[in-house]
């Protein structure tokens, strides 16, 4: 179903346009991975504040230690902190990002539909104006291009965003903790059959 849409997408998009297109959804995704960094940081940063030996104990965070050369773990803590919060905050600026490319992309969309439209128009015969109401044809520039737009390609562009984030999530999720991951996705899935 998705790629039936997605068909009739690229029927209303031009070439340079579907290339903006798939530029804004390798952003969504380098966004969304940014984003699960931050996120996925914490628990670590949690885990050696409760108990600094894990420093020694996790390879990764020995390597890391040991390449900047680390003289005290509260350097090392707060560097993780830091680290941390440059992630989760630049996470949010691309999240801001994405949604306003999103948006800019779609309003372009809009205005670029209905300049094809109207030249559309342009170029049939006075003959064929003849027989089109006025109204009719002002309605298919202004409402029905804005329609089609807010009610197909707009939500398909969130969609898109959206299940990107939702799959990185996942496997980040299963990469962390598996067990725990599917129990958190079969809960998910059965508390949504509920609803």
């Amino acid at each position: 179903m998705i790629f039936n849409k997605y068909q009739k997408i690229k029927l209303l998009i031009t070439p340079q346009e579907l290339l903006k297109l798939k530029y804004l959804i390798i952003f969504v995704f380098i966004s969304a991975i940014v984003d699960v960094v931050g996120i996925a940081f914490i628990i670590p940063i949690l885990s050696i504040f409760s108990d600094p030996n894990l420093i020694n104990e996790n390879k990764y965070l020995e390597i890391v230690y040991k390449l900047f050369q680390f003289e005290d773990t509260k350097e090392f803590i707060l560097f993780l902190v830091i680290t941390n919060i440059i992630f989760v905050f630049l996470g949010q600026i691309m999240k801001i990002a994405s949604v306003y490319l999103q948006i800019k992309f779609i309003f372009n969309l809009e205005k670029n539909l209905g300049l094809r439209l109207i030249k559309k128009y342009l170029s049939k015969s006075y003959v064929w104006f003849d027989d089109k109401q006025y109204s009719e044809l002002s309605k298919n520039i202004l409402s029905e291009v804005s329609e089609v737009v807010n009610q197909t390609l707009l939500p398909f562009i969130f969609l898109i965003s959206n299940m990107v984030a939702v799959i990185i999530y996942i496997v980040v999720m299963l990469i962390i903790n598996i067990n725990v991951s599917l129990f958190a996705i079969s809960l998910f899935c059965f508390l949504y059959y509920l609803i």
